[in-house]
């Protein structure tokens, strides 16, 4: 659990230092050389086969609000302020790089937000959702998976369920490459 926070907070802190620097990095000119494009808007769209732990949450006769990650056969990790504990009628798509189609609709069971989390601060800004049913797993639908040891020299792909052009909204996911942090500067961001 701790790496993966690690992860998406080193993944938001590199997407930030892209945003306030154009997309180009001052001291590594091979990140510059590496990118695809300097924000997620804009973007190039990301085969579900690539990110097949990819959900998309939804409440039931409703639209795509937020996305997740499948962490296996029924827990779904996602952002605190996306749901709410007792949240009626939510579900995730899995197995589907498009919101509103394809792959597999679950409900959620419950909801669990982190203890300390804070809607004013959005601290801890994280939530655990326990599905249903079981998920099958394809190549389509996997748990995500862990790298073994930090890889500061590797890009990492990013990517959302959101917009690649603004303000019109995809209906696929966005990406663009970031570069790793090492753990030991991702603990020094946060």
């Amino acid at each position: 659990m701790v790496r993966i926070i690690l992860i998406l907070t080193a993944t938001f802190f590199a997407c930030a230092l892209g945003a306030s620097t154009g997309g180009l990095h001052p001291l590594r000119p091979w990140w510059n050389a590496l990118r695809s494009s300097g924000r997620i808007v804009g973007g190039f769209e990301v085969p579900v086969e690539e990110v097949p732990f990819q959900v998309s949450l939804s409440r039931v006769g409703s639209s795509h609000f937020c996305g997740g990650s499948l962490l296996s056969e029924r827990w779904v990790m996602t952002a605190g302020h996306c749901a709410a504990s007792g949240q009626p009628n939510l579900q995730v798509r899995i197995g589907s790089s498009l919101h509103a189609s394809g792959g597999q609709l679950f409900k959620v069971k419950e909801v669990t937000r982190h203890p300390k989390y804070d809607d004013a601060a959005i601290d801890y800004d994280f939530a655990l959702l326990e599905l249903e049913e079981t998920v099958t797993f394809s190549d389509s639908c996997a748990p995500v998976k862990l790298p073994q040891k930090d890889a500061p020299s590797r890009v990492l792909l990013q990517f959302q369920l959101g917009y690649t052009q603004n303000p019109a909204e995809s209906s696929e996911s966005p990406g663009c490459y970031v570069p790793a942090v090492s753990q030991e500067n991702a603990t020094r961001l946060t």
